[in-house]
């Protein structure tokens, strides 16, 4: 899909849905929960309990943000992933604007052109959110760099899961929106429509992330992806493959370039962290602690 249609779709999505955007302002205008400007924030606080509940965790654990200017490739290189602040480029003004206005409408193609450039600057906060708890979450890392690399990519594995969660929440028809603008990092699966509600369903369900975890884990550990279908896809539970396939739809060049690089130029920082190196330190080397701990962070979220 090209840019331009993109953003043709970003802007019909955003007049589509503009009553419920502006109602869900209303409704958490009060709320100590709403961050003002950030696109669909708001909306997406009253459409998701999982949403929600991150946002309430990050704050109970003294997490806070500031507004300015952050770009999403600037989220994906820096150190900021280890700042307990959260900067955000506060957006939904413009966004809005640009998507509705009878005037700024009637020239497409200088509104298209200003809706992908304000994407540029739209980075998940939920992502984000996830990243900080989890470094509060989990035990402390070890010191050696190829531990502090596992521990890493586990905790990077977690949060793509958390991230597929909120999508199959939404849903892909509204997911899709989120996703195009960056609001959010996923598009979204009718996985969850396609499970039978109940008991049973939520476990089944939380294997599924499970079986995501592991895939992503091993991936972003630089395993082939034949390899890891051999290992853990090759199943008589299509569901279970297809979390696995999904895993395997993490872009190439932030598995061998982006996340690589990142990890060789800030995993010293790691050792900073209180109790790095500890008895008590993850390493997470196996697919029983990997499990472990993914089953308590899904039972922390709600999943």
């Amino acid at each position: 899909m090209s840019n331009k249609t993109q953003a043709s779709e970003i802007a019909s999505g955003i007049r589509r849905n503009h009553k419920a955007i502006r109602a869900a302002e209303r409704r958490f205008a009060k709320s100590r929960l709403i961050l003002e400007g950030f696109p669909f924030d708001a909306w997406l606080l009253s459409l998701s309990p999982l949403y929600r509940r991150s946002r309430e965790r990050y704050l109970e654990m003294g997490g806070s943000f500031r507004a300015g200017v952050i770009s999403s490739p600037r989220t994906l290189s820096s150190t900021s992933l280890l700042e307990t602040v959260i900067e955000y480029s506060p957006l939904s003004g413009e966004l809005y604007w640009a998507a509705t206005d009878p005037v700024e409408r009637k020239n497409l193609t200088d509104s298209h052109a200003r809706i992908l450039e304000l994407r540029e600057y739209c980075a998940s906060v939920f992502h984000e959110q996830s990243h900080r708890l989890l470094w509060r979450f989990l035990p402390p890392p070890p010191r050696s760099e190829g531990g502090i690399s596992r521990y890493l990519n586990f905790c990077e594995a977690l949060v793509i899961a958390t991230d597929m969660a909120l999508g199959d929440s939404l849903g892909p028809t509204l997911s899709r929106l989120f996703y195009l603008t960056g609001a959010t990092y996923d598009p979204g699966t009718r996985t969850l429509q396609e499970i039978k509600k109940g008991r049973a369903a939520a476990r089944r369900y939380r294997n599924y992330l499970h079986q995501v975890v592991l895939a992503s884990f091993l991936y972003l550990e630089l395993h082939e992806p034949d390899e890891i279908l051999n290992r853990i896809g090759a199943q008589a539970d299509p569901l279970m493959t297809r979390a696995v396939e999904r895993a395997l739809r993490l872009d190439q060049a932030f598995v061998r370039i982006t996340n690589v690089g990142w990890q060789q130029k800030n995993w010293k920082l790691l050792r900073r962290f209180k109790g790095a190196g500890s008895k008590a330190a993850l390493d997470p080397g196996d697919s029983w602690l990997i499990y472990l701990w993914a089953e308590k962070w899904f039972e922390e979220m709600g999943l």
